[in-house]
């Protein structure tokens, strides 16, 4: 749990002020479920802030992605980066078929992956990758901004963190067998495995990932995030969170200047030896439990609406009660007996204590888990009658400091107490 909220806090920070246009005339907002009037309240902020922007724009500072001769060299010297990090060369090849950026959107085509063996076809191909923003705060997602952050350590501006945003990657497609035949790595020990692989393999060749920020309010921003793998397998989800951005870099800074302090060094220095102070960047303080910890509580990450939706299609599901021999549908069979008719509280605290739970402490947890079985008891026998999918959606109206995460180590009992300040639903079958 400790590192996944680690992983979290990372992900919404370096990714929490971002937009693509949607081509339906419901936006994120709209999908997520926020009423007519919060959007329109969000949209007349926005053209505020379009029109204060327009009066005071920060000046351009170069683009991520201009061209593409440019886009090639930059992903090349990505490529030595890392390689001089890990301290190995990095048997790998990027290739860029097109690339065009302006300050507020960037794209780029054909990219194809391959090893250093000339002789060797590429292993993965991606047809675009394509960001845009809402160009309204004097920012733009195509600025080089993100150079500071490998230079020099810095994030960026705490207007970057404002900025809506969208980004898709489209026609992704790969293969697994290649790859372990291309990098020499153990293939499958068994015709169920390779069978596996098979099945991967059919899903990993047609890859559409989409990924949308706007703000709610203040610090609040709702994100949206789609993959679609061959239409056989989807993946959809949504949240509500507020970050401290400002505390989270205050922090953040701090870090880096213990960390100069230690090799002696100003930020001007590490461009010389970027991969030794990114190392120890590292060892010191990101893989240290209690730096990470504090990293994270610095940015009082708060959530108030998280929803993940999960739906397959009918071969897909065939396809893996197959290869799972019969556990699969066992498990259903199973589902489908605890759904045949609604259970009394009693014969519930029978089957909780069959489970282990404890009858001494039922006062604690009956009366929850009961009222929670019967708002899920429908939804589950739906989706016991007619497995194509599941979605679960946590919703809390003040919203939920995720450090209580890191006190349930401690006080497991505090479980019972964030159950109760949350909304949690089951959807059968959601639509993705």
């Amino acid at each position: 749990m400790r590192y996944f909220l680690k992983s979290l806090s990372l992900i919404v920070t370096l990714l929490g002020g971002m937009d693509i246009h949607s081509e339906e005339e419901c936006d994120i907002l709209c999908r997520a479920g926020y009423p007519i009037e919060t959007l329109e309240s969000i949209d007349r902020n926005n053209k505020n802030l379009k029109n204060q922007s327009q009066k005071n724009t920060l000046d351009p500072i170069g683009m991520l992605v201009t061209n593409s001769e440019d886009a090639q060299k930059q992903v090349n010297n990505l490529i030595q980066f890392f390689s001089e990090t890990a301290g190995v060369d990095l048997p790998l090849a990027i290739d860029i078929g097109g690339a065009y950026g302006q300050r507020h959107k960037f794209d780029l085509r054909d990219i194809k992956f391959k090893t250093t063996d000339q002789f060797q076809p590429h292993f993965m191909e991606v047809g675009n990758i394509g960001c845009n923003d809402s160009n309204y705060l004097g920012v733009g997602i195509n600025d080089l901004v993100y150079n500071d952050l490998l230079y020099r350590m810095e994030l960026p501006d705490s207007e970057y963190y404002d900025l809506d945003f969208e980004c898709s990657i489209s026609n992704i497609s790969f293969s697994l067998l290649d790859i372990t035949n291309q990098f020499n790595l153990p293939g499958p020990s068994s015709k169920d495995e390779e069978q596996l692989l098979i099945l991967f393999d059919s899903l990993l060749s047609d890859v559409d990932i989409s990924f949308e920020v706007k703000t709610i309010q203040g610090k609040r921003k709702l994100s949206l995030f789609n993959i679609n793998l061959n239409n056989g397998f989807k993946i959809s989800a949504n949240a509500d969170v507020e970050q401290d951005m400002f505390k989270y870099t205050e922090t953040w800074n701090e870090m880096v200047d213990d960390l100069l302090l230690i090799n002696g060094i100003t930020r001007d220095d590490i461009k010389n030896d970027l991969a030794y102070h990114w190392s120890s960047f590292f060892e010191y303080f990101l893989l240290d439990p209690a730096y990470s910890e504090m990293l994270t509580n610095s940015s009082a990450l708060r959530f108030y609406n998280m929803e993940y939706n999960f739906s397959w299609s009918n071969k897909l599901y065939r396809d893996a009660a197959l290869l799972s021999k019969g556990v699969l549908d066992a498990g259903i069979l199973g589902l489908k007996t605890y759904t045949v008719s609604k259970m009394s509280k009693y014969e519930l605290q029978i089957l909780l204590e069959n489970f282990g739970f404890d009858r001494s402490m039922q006062g604690l947890y009956l009366d929850l888990i009961y009222t929670y079985y019967s708002d899920f008891f429908a939804q589950a026998k739906i989706f016991a009658n007619n497995p194509q999918g599941i979605g679960i959606s946590l919703i809390s109206v003040d919203g939920i400091d995720l450090n209580i995460f890191y006190e349930l180590e401690e006080n497991p009992m505090l479980i019972f107490n964030l159950l109760n300040n949350m909304e949690i639903k089951i959807i059968a079958n959601p639509r993705i």
